[in-house]
């Protein structure tokens, strides 16, 4: 899935912390939350969220944009926001909009964009 692009103006990317790494098991349990440092901002076709604390901004399509508003407090789990997605989208079959969703998720972690529903509670 080509939901994520990361435009930058660091010179590097930085490596991803163990910490930031989700689990399919986790994501069954509790979805990762949106990071308080981004901002969202729907355009066009999909949307842009734009990292506060490492002033990057990430381009995500249609289907990115959706799972990202369908994160908590929308949806709690996994299952949840495939069954919404695949009512909005019965065309794709379920599994391949779990397999994506779990790419975005994972990709949303790692670059700190979500985080996991512990974490978000503690800050």
């Amino acid at each position: 899935m080509d939901a994520i692009r990361r435009e930058s103006r660091l010179p590097f990317v930085q490596p991803v912390s163990p910490k930031a790494r989700i689990c399919v098991h986790e994501l069954d349990e509790r979805l990762p939350v949106a990071s308080p440092a981004v901002i969202y901002r729907a355009v066009g076709d999909g949307a842009v969220l734009l990292s506060a604390t490492d002033e990057v901004y990430y381009g995500l399509n249609r289907v990115g944009a959706r799972i990202w508003e369908l994160l908590p407090p929308a949806t709690t789990s996994l299952s949840d926001l495939c069954a919404a997605l695949h009512s909005e989208y019965p065309q794709v079959e379920l599994s391949t909009l779990r397999n994506d969703a779990i790419e975005l998720l994972r990709d949303l972690v790692s670059n700190g964009l979500a985080v996991k529903a512990e974490a978000e509670q503690a800050a």
